[in-house]
């Protein structure tokens, strides 16, 4: 890691209720960036209704970004109205326009990416997780190098999914030891780590809608991650919160799916 570079966090960005102005000012600040930024990571709700119109505006932005993209899906991505294709075939939309920067795991010179679909098509709101996406997680980061940058992206916040068998499917991620866990849906945007500001994971809370995003820059010596908001009044992006953490390089020795050491 000889030269700093960074990541974004996009969430929630709701393609058919977004002004143009900001879309605008958000594709300018990425081009001032584009040579520091490595990868985008998008949790989902990338539009509002499943609509040819709006999933053809997502697309059309995501083309015009010139680095790496990774997506999931969020609710907002499966169709509400159309039950039909909301139980027998719930991405098929989302897929028919997406499709190519849409997959299950993404690994390069810096970063081994996981996507959860945490999507739950009985429900509007809700989130879940399957045995199947944990296992192959857990078998995607076995075979990844240890020097990449481990991070889980979904679009429901795993900590507050209520299902009876939640907290060993905590336990199960806490073991991949990730490095950042992603998410939206829940409007906010947040910096936190697991613990405390010295603990990783580091979890972030992407939210669109607030107009907003997480903003990862990675050093020899720290971790920056800053929340950048639009204002009105610079018609431009600006930071509203920052946190330093130690580097990657520096965290704990444990990882890589094997327990942390007894004390």
């Amino acid at each position: 890691m000889n030269k700093p570079f960074s990541l974004i966090h996009l969430s929630d960005l709701h393609f058919g209720s977004k002004h143009a102005t900001i879309i605008k000012q958000l594709g300018n600040f990425f081009i001032q960036r584009k040579e520091e930024i490595k990868l985008a990571i998008l949790t989902g709700d990338l539009n509002q209704r499943v609509s040819r119109k709006e999933l053809v505006l997502v697309k059309n932005f995501i083309t015009s970004l010139n680095f790496p993209l990774f997506l999931v899906p969020g609710n907002h991505d499966i169709p509400f109205y159309n039950l039909f294709y909301r139980f027998y075939s719930p991405y098929n939309k989302f897929l028919k326009y997406l499709g190519p920067f849409t997959q299950n795991y993404y690994e390069d010179d810096f970063f081994a990416v996981y996507g959860l679909w945490t999507a739950d098509h009985f429900s509007v709101q809700r989130g879940t997780l399957t045995h199947s996406n944990l296992d192959e997680m857990e078998e995607k980061f076995k075979r990844a190098p240890s020097d990449k940058i481990r991070i889980i992206a979904c679009h429901h916040p795993l900590l507050c999914l209520k299902n009876p068998r939640i907290k060993n499917d905590i336990k199960r991620i806490m073991n991949i030891a990730p490095h950042l866990i992603l998410w939206g849906h829940e409007h906010r945007t947040t910096i936190q780590g697991l613990n405390d500001e010295q603990t990783f994971p580091i979890l972030l809370a992407s939210e669109g809608k607030a107009n907003s995003f997480n903003y990862v820059t990675f050093t020899e010596r720290e971790l920056l991650v800053e929340t950048y908001r639009y204002s009105k009044l610079i018609n431009s992006f600006e930071v509203i919160d920052r946190k330093i953490y130690p580097s990657i390089n520096e965290r704990e020795e444990w990882g890589g799916l094997n327990p942390p050491p007894n004390n």
